[in-house]
């Protein structure tokens, strides 16, 4: 592993060099849909308060070649929202609702490196462990409940050639659910 990578990319890299992730995969596995309504249905609080926010924050950035993905605390895709035209590119990696998005089943991504680690985290390019997902930008930040616990992540996720200072906006929409989480809570 090159020494120019970020030190908890290059320790995702090696889980899946030893769990024998295919660099040359990247595809997400779709669980069945009874699944994912039970996995949304254990989500619901998390999803009643954070879906309402993402579409009031993917308000800021419309029509801009970005997606906002709402994942659970193990990586599963619960929302995603964007421009059209990524929405239909990332179908081809299944980088889609109900997707498993973890390090084991894709490689290293911002999504599983922010939830593994408890970091906010931006990707570029070959920082991805697999080659599919080279022409991808992403940064993921993960979003926390009342006492600290893991939730899920929010993820900003686009083509490289036209990701700048994502990672500076996907904090501030953290920022925001985290607040609003400890709100709740002193309520």
């Amino acid at each position: 592993i090159s020494p120019d990578i970020r030190s908890p990319i290059a320790a995702s890299w090696q889980k899946c060099r030893a769990a024998g992730v295919n660099p040359a995969g990247g595809e997400g596995r779709h669980i069945d849909e009874h699944i994912l309504a039970s996995v949304r249905e254990e989500n619901k609080l998390f999803l009643d308060i954070a879906v309402p926010i993402m579409i009031r924050l993917y308000g800021t950035i419309p029509h801009t070649g970005f997606m906002l993905v709402l994942t659970d605390r193990a990586g599963y895709l619960l929302e995603v929202m964007g421009d059209e035209k990524l929405l239909l590119r990332a179908e081809d990696m299944r980088f889609v609702p109900g997707a498993l998005w973890s390090n084991l089943e894709v490689g290293t991504n911002a999504i599983s490196v922010a939830l593994d680690y408890d970091i906010a985290i931006q990707l570029t390019g070959h920082e991805h462990y697999c080659t599919s997902h080279h022409g991808w930008a992403c940064a993921a930040a993960p979003i926390h409940g009342p006492n600290g616990e893991i939730l899920g992540c929010i993820d900003l996720s686009g083509i490289e050639s036209i990701f700048n200072f994502i990672l500076i906006i996907l904090l501030f929409f953290a920022i925001t659910f985290n607040n609003y989480f400890r709100y709740l809570n002193k309520t």
